[in-house]
């Protein structure tokens, strides 16, 4: 019987003879010698083409402002025409491109060992919620290890959508969304050292829906219904004013208004200071910026963050894994190893392409 490591490296070896042998057999479009620089020309030429047509072909040639309505019937009746054509055409660029995308990306090896990860994480908690959570959720109301399942899924959906952009080469995004997977440990990470606030953490989620009806009713310029007003005023008296603001919340531990936000929960957390860097590089990344305009990321730059995710993964995981009872030590051992196993073979996988460039 294989064990974990070498799983790990058989399914690794399996998967890439899947796509050396797809290529040999054309099952997948070799891209070796694809122009990926001459295609670009072609679309910028098409799309010169029918811009230049729009404005070669109108006939309205003065006084703009006067005929401001018969160019919009023309840009119209333009863009009607060549609708059935333009349509084929730009959907054929765009999946085009994807599969282009595709191909590069199943070959690249530290993103082949990535999104292998994510299966195997994927694979371990579904297991997880399936013997153990899906009981808790039915036996009883364990708001703690159900709001820890709760950040775990929504990691894990982060996870999912950070393989699509990757196969997608869409870099920023990708930094964009660790940002936010940053954000969620941190919040994750300081209930459970504030697990007193479990309770005031779920019922803010109540307080978010009654301001943004509140808002709606005020932008419709209609009444609030009684119900809201009711509900809003409850919790405002449960927990105080400042607990409408965005980490209210925390007003029972957090004393400090000007200091209820992620900075101070991320000084309080188990993350060290580079976690701190790479949080605030995302955001130059996130944000419009002067950076963000001018800097633009490619595969490179986004492993950096891959690092991080996994070692965020891996304590999230490790947390919910010590809060369930698990039926026994050998399983509670298994689980954890293999949680520690896929994160160190992908974690070598990514020292040994970074050791080769």
């Amino acid at each position: 019987m294989l064990d974990l490591p070498d799983m790990y490296k058989k399914i690794s070896e399996l998967a890439r003879e899947q796509v050396l042998h797809d290529i040999e057999n054309n099952l997948m479009p070799d891209i070796s010698h694809f122009d990926m620089q001459h295609a670009e020309k072609i679309n910028k030429k098409r799309y010169m083409e029918v811009i230049e047509r729009l404005i070669r072909n109108c006939p309205i040639n003065n006084d703009y402002e006067k005929h401001k309505s018969e160019l919009q019937e023309y840009a119209q009746k333009y863009i009607d025409e060549n609708y059935p054509i333009l349509k084929p055409e730009t959907m054929f660029n765009l999946l085009n491109n994807y599969k282009i995308n595709e191909s590069t990306a199943i070959i690249n090896i530290p993103l082949q060992a990535f999104i292998l990860y994510v299966e195997l994480i994927r694979q371990q908690y579904f297991y997880v919620q399936e013997k153990y959570i899906r009981k808790i959720k039915q036996q009883s109301e364990n708001n703690q290890i159900m709001m820890s399942h709760n950040f775990v899924q929504y990691s894990l959906e982060l996870l999912n959508g950070i393989c699509s952009l990757l196969l997608g080469s869409n870099y920023n995004s990708v930094i964009s969304v660790y940002r936010t997977f940053y954000e969620n440990y941190i919040v994750f990470d300081f209930l459970q050292n504030h697990t007193e606030l479990t309770e005031a953490f779920i019922e803010h989620t109540k307080i978010d829906e009654c301001i943004l009806k509140m808002e709606l009713a005020k932008i419709n310029k209609t009444e609030i219904p009684p119900e809201i007003e009711k509900l809003y005023n409850d919790l405002i008296s449960k927990y105080g004013e400042d607990f409408k603001d965005n980490y209210g919340w925390t007003n029972s531990v957090i004393t400090e208004k000007n200091k209820r936000n992620l900075k101070t929960m991320f000084e309080k957390s188990n993350l060290g200071e580079k976690f701190n860097y790479f949080y605030k590089l995302s955001c130059k990344y996130s944000h419009s910026t002067a950076f963000s305009l001018m800097v633009r990321p490619n595969f490179d730059h986004v492993v950096q963050f891959l690092y991080g995710i996994a070692d965020i993964t891996y304590k999230e995981i490790s947390i919910i894994l010590k809060k369930i009872n698990i039926n026994s030590t050998k399983e509670q051992a298994l689980l954890a190893d293999w949680l520690g196993v896929a994160t160190d073979n992908m974690i070598k996988e990514l020292n040994n392409w970074y050791g080769n460039k």
